[in-house]
């Protein structure tokens, strides 16, 4: 979808051919830093979708990614250390949203909060809690 806005581009963040990665410039040097700090690039699974694509990828109706707020990007590592270690790094980015999933973790700089693979706080998976609680996410 190509709607006017130049589409940025960075060594650090690697894009798929299906996302729009025509986020807010906050969010884009925000996931560049982010990127510089893990020392590699970052792949991104999703960024800017239009209403009706997030409608049918069933995205919460007023999404941060509808909003150009947000992205998805693949763990690029297994471990929990390393998970944690990126969690640690996104907020460390200035990220305030934190959605984690089994192969993605959801970023975003809209209010600081964060949840699990159900969308809620409460299906947050338990090993990534503590780095969480750490830097002042509840429950």
């Amino acid at each position: 979808i190509d709607d006017g806005t130049p589409r940025p581009t960075s060594e650090w963040i690697i894009v798929q051919n299906h996302v729009n990665p025509r986020v807010l410039p906050e969010l884009w040097t925000k996931l560049e830093n982010f990127a510089i700090s893990l020392g590699r690039p970052i792949t991104l699974n999703s960024a800017y979708r239009t209403p009706e694509y997030n409608a049918s990828v069933g995205g919460a109706r007023n999404s941060m990614h509808v909003q150009r707020k947000a992205a998805d990007v693949q763990w690029g590592v297994t471990s929990v250390a390393g998970r944690v270690d990126m969690i640690q790094k996104a907020i460390d980015a200035g990220i305030s949203g934190i959605g984690c999933y089994n192969s993605f973790i959801h970023v975003d700089i809209g209010a600081k909060r964060h949840w699990g693979s159900s969308g809620s706080a409460a299906s947050q998976f338990e090993q990534y809690k503590p780095v969480l609680r750490a830097n002042g996410y509840s429950a």
